[in-house]
């Protein structure tokens, strides 16, 4: 009789630790041994915040290298993002005026609806042709090369929409307390930290997990 109730006590604790076990698996955040926890792998930067739905902000610059390295990371888990989880890109100048024109470009692109079609050039353009724009006209060169028309950019470029844009960008830096680039924020709330993100694997599951983890 005592080795039956022990051999049941066995079952139901490994019953118990399968099941916990599988959960964990499911959501890398639930105790008691989470995959990823606050302070070494994110940060509750803002506790208080609330948003009606999951929203991925990437603070971040055509003129930062480790923005362009994390370009092919961020379109992949774009591929695989749930529905409901918003992305946001916001180029941010830190006051620099190069960068400045940079965010204007990005903004340009997303009042003509190219935005999509205008990032990874611009970025290659920077990066690997080592020919960044300086001025308006190298943006118009650039955006005349992917297809925009002359007429358009020039409509947009210095337009309310850009130019408030830009501003807005620069404020939500300071609200959010963005110290570099690439930074993202996930419902205003929690931030990476880059030292605990060691993986591609790591990267996208932090995204979708904390985008997700106030809406269970």
């Amino acid at each position: 009789m005592q080795v039956k109730t022990f051999f049941f006590h066995l079952c139901s604790v490994a019953i118990l630790f399968l099941s916990a076990s599988s959960f964990a698996q499911t959501d890398p955040f639930a105790e008691p041994m989470p995959l990823y926890t606050a302070g070494t792998n994110y940060k509750v930067d803002f506790p208080e915040s609330k948003v009606n739905k999951p929203v991925v902000m990437e603070f971040f610059s055509f003129g930062c290298p480790h923005c362009f390295n994390a370009e092919g990371q961020v379109g992949r888990w774009l591929t695989s993002k749930p529905d409901n989880v918003k992305f946001i890109k916001i180029p941010v100048s830190f006051g620099r005026p190069q960068w400045t024109l940079f965010a204007r470009a990005y903004y340009t692109a997303k009042a003509l609806k190219i935005e999509d079609k205008m990032v990874k050039p611009f970025f290659e353009l920077i990066h690997e042709k080592r020919q960044p724009p300086a001025t308006i006209a190298d943006l118009k060169t650039f955006f005349v090369s992917i297809g925009a028309s002359a007429e358009d950019f020039d409509k947009q470029v210095k337009s309310f929409y850009v130019e408030n844009a830009i501003r807005q960008a620069d404020q939500l830096a300071r609200k959010f307390k963005v110290a570099g680039v690439p930074d993202f924020l996930i419902n205003e709330k929690y931030r990476l930290v880059g030292t605990g993100v060691k993986s591609e694997d790591d990267f996208q599951a932090l995204l979708t997990g904390l985008a997700l983890k106030d809406f269970k």
